[in-house]
């Protein structure tokens, strides 16, 4: 049976496969690490080799399940007092950061190794879905982009009362797919796709995406089923 670094398996009754979308199917860097730098680099006139360090920790452990701006506003504000700006640079930042959030929205690069790992497991007959807090015009248009992703349902911030770590969209794509909780997995970057699996009965797969030195101690620390450093290791668990 094959187990992550920790020594844990999975169920091997899995038939359907969940995925969370921004940073775990697609890229966050281009969206959301680089028009962070930029506009660090507007606003102070210099560049910070790093902003992104375990120092900020905290601001990605409490995650609202309401306000996905109000999340973005607190882990800038952090950001900006971190990299060395005054209170003042630092609403600037937040300003310049949202302006170029906006000119990233679109911006769909796939992680290596997903769309290859997709299609594989669609080929061996597990059923596929997407459940994100990104807007459904978001989906849309990586839809739109790619074609490894057409077929594929999903469940966004549109169709659900309430974010994860609420199990509500996670039950939605249950339904959606005609799948039972004791069948499914979710697969996120994130300790509240942990939580939202846990609190939904179903199977959890943590992925430690871009950022591992941020990400490994918080998703040890929500104990998913398994862990993974790369998408592709899926494949070796669902073959």
């Amino acid at each position: 049976m094959q187990t992550d670094y920790r020594g844990k398996s999975i169920k091997s009754n899995i038939e359907t496969i969940l995925f969370d979308f921004d940073g775990t199917i697609i890229d966050i860097r281009p969206k959301w690490k680089d028009p962070i730098q930029k506009a660090y680099r507007d606003v102070s006139g210099s560049i910070v080799g790093d902003l992104f360090s375990t120092d900020v920790e905290s601001v990605f452990s409490t995650f609202p399940t309401k306000s996905n701006l109000f999340f973005k506003i607190k882990v800038l504000w952090a950001l900006g007092r971190h990299g060395g700006l005054s209170i003042l640079k630092s609403i600037h930042f937040i300003y310049k950061t949202s302006r170029y959030f906006k000119e990233s929205k679109f911006i769909n690069i796939p992680l290596q190794g997903v769309e290859h790992t997709i299609i594989t497991l669609k080929e061996r007959g597990y059923k596929i879905g997407i459940i994100t807090s990104a807007g459904k015009d978001e989906i849309i248009e990586a839809k739109n982009q790619l074609q490894f992703l057409r077929d594929i349902p999903y469940v966004s911030r549109n169709e659900v009362k309430k974010l994860k770590p609420d199990p509500e969209s996670i039950l939605l794509g249950i339904k959606l797919l005609n799948s039972t909780i004791e069948t499914t997995l979710i697969v996120g970057d994130f300790t509240t796709d942990i939580s939202a699996g846990k609190a939904a009965g179903i199977e959890t797969c943590g992925f430690l995406g871009v950022f591992p030195e941020i990400s490994q101690s918080l998703m040890e620390d929500v104990d998913p089923s398994i862990i993974i450093s790369i998408i592709p290791e899926l494949l070796e668990f669902f073959n």
